[in-house]
């Protein structure tokens, strides 16, 4: 039982004295990857309100992060319940291809259909990845209007969020 509790100990203090320079060359391993904030997802959120109010549509909007964690979920009066399901699809779709939906369903037009083997993805538009130094830190699904619109708005709050950099 003594052996069991002190290698583990053995093993941290090794590696707290372990030259810096193996330090070094472990840590060229770790990679730290942009991630959207809410600040980010608010200000996404607060381009797709201005422009769903100017248009008097009622939409729902889901802003994730580049795991697929929802930061942001809403919806205008008017929208319902399916409207909030189809723009969770959309986000988790782009989030995962790294596309707009709406570029998944031209493809598709064009006869690839190897999206449809996965589960859960949807091709119709209104999802847009947001991007941040050419790396995808989330994404965004909206749903209600025709998909056409929730695309343009899609992208606006997405171009809303990329503009914001620092």
């Amino acid at each position: 039982m003594m052996k069991q509790l002190i290698a583990p100990a053995g093993l941290a203090l090794a590696s707290f004295l372990m030259p810096v320079s193996a330090c070094a060359q472990t840590a060229s391993v770790v990679t730290l990857q942009p991630d959207l904030s809410y600040e980010g997802a608010h200000v996404a959120f607060e381009a797709f309100e201005a422009e769903a109010e100017a248009r008097d549509l009622n939409l729902a909007i889901i802003i994730m992060d580049r795991a697929g964690d929802e930061i942001l979920l809403a919806r205008t009066d008017g929208a319902d319940h399916t409207h909030i399901f189809f723009a969770r699809q959309k986000a988790e779709t782009a989030l995962t291809i790294g596309v707009p939906t709406k570029a998944i369903g031209e493809r598709m037009e064009g006869g690839s259909l190897a999206i449809l083997s996965i589960d859960g993805m949807i091709a119709v538009a209104g999802g847009v990845p947001i991007t941040w130094d050419d790396k995808v830190i989330g994404a965004i699904g909206i749903s209600g209007a025709p998909p056409n619109i929730d695309h343009e708005i899609a992208t606006l709050a997405a171009a809303a969020v990329e503009a914001h950099q620092d």
